[in-house]
């Protein structure tokens, strides 16, 4: 599968399934939760607002917890690691995460990636 990453704003929809077939540089928006902003995370199928604030607000207590004070800037927490990780987050089950899971990444940090608001 030739799958790209490219950014669509919030208001354009994604497909319900992934393209099986390569049939441009990108065929699908991958999103990494661990480093999207909400209104990123809105544009996954069945995925609103209040989840997806939900999953920033789990993401950031949690590197809270775990991110000494000398941590080196732009090195981060990798919360979630496997889409299974973000059933602890509440209100989110395993059918949720099924959904969810064609649309997800979980690569290494991208330090220095722009994740202003368009």
């Amino acid at each position: 599968m030739g799958w790209g990453i490219y950014r669509l704003a919030a208001t354009e929809p994604l497909p319900a399934q992934p393209s099986s077939s390569n049939t441009g540089p990108a065929d699908i928006l991958m999103i990494d939760p661990n480093e999207a902003p909400w209104w990123e995370l809105t544009v996954i199928p069945g995925i609103g607002e209040v989840t997806a604030r939900k999953i920033v607000e789990f993401r950031e207590a949690r590197r809270r917890e775990h991110i000494p004070d000398d941590n080196p800037p732009g090195d981060v927490v990798r919360v979630f690691r496997a889409p299974a990780d973000l059933q602890r987050v509440k209100g989110i089950g395993p059918k949720t995460v099924q959904r969810m899971e064609p649309y997800l990444t979980f690569g290494p940090p991208t330090v220095g990636a722009d994740r202003t608001r368009p």
